[in-house]
């Protein structure tokens, strides 16, 4: 990739598009109406996260600023070092500053996958329920530990994985209502992109999509007694799947949301558009472990091997957890789509629907 001077950031322009997997069209044919604009956050997202990947991102006069800094009785120095650590705070210096960044940009073309199981409803087969898990991870990257390939085996190959497991099982079931729309979504650890590519141009009318089911980050750890989701206190779709997880003997255990991670994954474009959305996450009661086990893994894996070289295949990976896991999503599903009236979302959510 070009670099331009000492202190270019590195970034990647990546324009995600969605579509049927046969058919490729370049961008300035798409017969939805030509280029889709990101949105800004998405963007901003996508160039800071990759310049900082890249460990590019340096300040071209470090004399200037430790002259600076060391007015107002602050040490450059320290303060550098401090910010290369999780528990860093802003520091307020009481200065200002002019800035300019330059960025070498470079377009990447990337595809959504999808397929459809047509409803059995004449009158409801041209509504889906989507079941989405985004199929990239964060390619090649800084070296940590002698390896440079982060493989995202939990992030996202298990949903990749579960969707493809819950599209099998619901061919061999009979066919809801409603269709059934799997859809792999491409560059979500890039801002959210796919989701956002299709939620711009759908290939079912967002009017017409019941709910979005994803999978982000399955169960490999075995079974659990219990289950959980984001998004549940938002719409009618947590009663349903309450139903469905006490008809499976799990537990329903309500998970805080603590890192925000409703508003970090693909559901979250379909939510701001008005689709209600869930993200079906794995239960932390496992069976055969002693309590608060895990707890302790999952923050392991995010301390440890969350988006690292190290999130790769082990053969201590059990699924039978995400079976309970896939059950539960393709039961879901399948209610949704068999249940004459639409999700909505609850009075007290932020999200509204808008209006066919």
């Amino acid at each position: 990739m070009p670099r331009q001077g000492p202190h270019v950031l590195r970034a990647v322009d990546l324009q995600a598009r969605g579509g049927r997997p046969a058919g490729r069209r370049r961008r300035d044919h798409d017969p939805h109406g030509g280029k889709r604009d990101v949105p800004l956050g998405s963007r901003a997202w996508l160039v800071v996260g990759r310049a900082v990947q890249a460990g590019s991102a340096t300040i071209a006069q470090p004399a200037s600023a430790r002259a600076a800094l060391a007015k107002v009785g602050l040490n450059f120095d320290s303060l550098s070092q401090a910010a290369a650590h999780r528990d860093f705070h802003p520091v307020s210096t009481g200065l200002s500053a002019t800035v300019r960044v330059h960025s070498a940009l470079r377009r990447v073309e990337s595809e959504n996958v999808a397929a459809r199981l047509p409803g059995r409803d004449p009158r409801l087969a041209s509504q889906a329920v989507l079941i989405t898990a985004h199929w990239d991870h964060k390619g090649i990257g800084p070296i940590v530990h002698g390896d440079s390939i982060y493989n995202g085996a939990e992030d996202n190959a298990s949903g990749v994985a579960a969707i493809l497991g819950a599209a099998k099982a619901m061919t061999q079931l009979p066919r809801p209502a409603r269709s059934i729309l799997f859809v792999a979504t491409t560059a979500e650890e890039s801002g959210l992109l796919g989701g956002e590519a299709y939620v711009q141009h759908p290939l079912i009318p967002l009017a017409q999509t019941a709910a979005v089911l994803n999978l982000d980050v399955t169960n490999v750890r075995g079974a659990t007694r219990d289950i959980g989701a984001l998004g549940m206190d938002r719409s009618t779709l947590g009663s349903v799947f309450v139903a469905v997880a006490r008809a499976e003997s799990l537990k329903v255990e309500s998970q805080p949301d603590v890192r925000g991670s409703f508003f970090r994954s693909d559901h979250f474009p379909f939510a701001r558009s008005g689709v209600p959305a869930l993200s079906i996450k794995p239960g932390l009661d496992f069976v055969g472990r002693p309590k608060g086990w895990g707890e302790q893994q999952e923050n392991l894996y995010n301390q440890e091997r969350y988006h690292q070289p190290s999130d790769e295949y082990q053969r201590a990976f059990r699924y039978d957890g995400m079976a309970q896991q896939v059950r539960v999503t393709v039961r879901t599903a399948r209610a949704i789509a068999n249940d004459p009236a639409m999700p909505r979302w609850l009075t007290a959510s932020e999200f509204q629907r808008p209006q066919p």
